[in-house]
């Protein structure tokens, strides 16, 4: 009798899944549609993790691994309060993906990425932290602002360069714990997965808001551990987690990956964020063109006559999503052209049966002031 209660629990927790499951198979050559050439090449990464370092349970050797395996170019370790790995040398090449040594400091206001620098930095005032970290050439992100045991206190305080639009581990903490178990007990990992994601709406509400006053840059975080563990069951091996939510980099062609390459490219916004978990992402393409120069996510410029959008997504399947100021303004299938008529902060959100699948940074069509970026 009480098998019978667990499988009917079961189906209860699971029920909804179908469309979700659809998109277990993989891409055929007749879903994918041509990439829009835009002189940038895709690279696709993971940040935020932890390893023995602090809190995560993964060596440096270990996590490379699961890297590797997962197919990711890159990946960023954020330890809690420490840079000794950089100290040990562990910042590197681990076959096909290199591995960068960050720190997600704890602050009086919350958790912060702090990354391309090369030793702890701190202030009296999470201000003057933030401050410090920028004037070494650091890079500071906001971590999993809305997580309940460590939000975000102060928006107003300025000088950290972006947030996490979307934290992993947050988004499956958020769950109910038995429903957790009971999915991952009795179904496959991928599917539970699927079953799982949602549009992070606070989070980009927030990021829409504050990217009408300067440029903010929304990255995903993985927020690896593989120490999450209920009933003696671990709901975040790395290799699970590097599939489910990645950053997609974009380097010019030619432009070697390295350290350089790719903090550069998170201080310029040319990232997007895509939970793979769906489907494979690389060569979605949002840019702006006048037919001579091209903007891509990220760049800025002033509003100018005769340049468009163009936005593809690489899935016949996707439905394109074009926000302007946290507004839908535009959809449409795989492909979107749109003529620009006015500024304001543009970004794009495509799905995939509903589902999210994937997150641009914008691009910023200011009214005066500045030259194109």
């Amino acid at each position: 009798m009480k098998n019978k209660y667990l499988v009917l629990l079961i189906i209860i927790l699971t029920a909804g899944c179908g469309t979700i499951t659809a998109l277990n198979r993989p891409i055929s050559r007749s879903d994918v549609i041509p990439h829009i050439e835009d002189g940038y090449k895709d690279y696709r990464g993971v940040i935020h993790v932890h390893s023995i370092y602090s809190d995560g349970t993964g060596t440096y050797s270990e996590i490379a691994q699961a890297a590797n395996k997962s197919g990711l170019d890159f990946l960023i370790i954020t330890d809690h309060n420490t840079l000794q790995a950089l100290d040990d040398n562990k910042e590197g090449w681990y076959g096909r993906t290199l591995i960068l040594v960050g720190e997600e400091a704890s602050l009086p206001e919350g958790h912060l990425l702090s990354l391309n620098v090369n030793r702890l930095i701190r202030g009296k005032t999470t201000q003057q932290t933030l401050d410090m970290i920028s004037k070494a050439g650091g890079l500071s992100f906001i971590a999993h602002p809305y997580y309940s045991k460590a939000p975000w206190k102060d928006w107003d305080i300025p000088n950290f360069h972006g947030m996490e639009i979307y934290n992993l581990k947050e988004d499956v903490l958020s769950k109910d714990r038995l429903s957790l178990f009971l999915r991952f007990a009795f179904l496959p990992p991928d599917v539970v997965w699927r079953s799982l994601i949602e549009r992070p709406d606070e989070a980009l509400r927030k990021w829409d808001e504050l990217t009408q006053k300067r440029k903010v840059v929304g990255i995903a975080g993985n927020d690896a551990h593989a120490s999450v563990r209920i009933l003696g069951m671990t709901f975040d091996p790395y290799e699970q987690f590097f599939r489910v939510v990645n950053t997609h980099i974009l380097l010019p062609e030619g432009a070697t990956l390295d350290r350089s390459s790719i903090y550069k490219a998170l201080k310029n916004g040319h990232i997007y964020s895509v939970f793979h978990i769906f489907c494979e992402a690389k060569n979605f393409t949002f840019m702006a063109t006048d037919g001579q120069e091209i903007l891509i996510m990220g760049d800025e410029m002033n509003f100018s006559p005769g340049w468009k959008f163009f936005i593809s997504a690489p899935n016949r399947k996707a439905k394109i999503k074009l926000i302007r100021n946290g507004e839908l303004i535009k959809e449409g299938p795989e492909f979107l052209e749109h003529e620009i008529t006015e500024e304001g902060v543009y970004r794009v959100e495509v799905y995939l049966k509903d589902r999210p699948w994937i997150f641009s940074n914008p691009i910023y069509i200011r009214p005066h002031g500045g030259a194109k970026k």
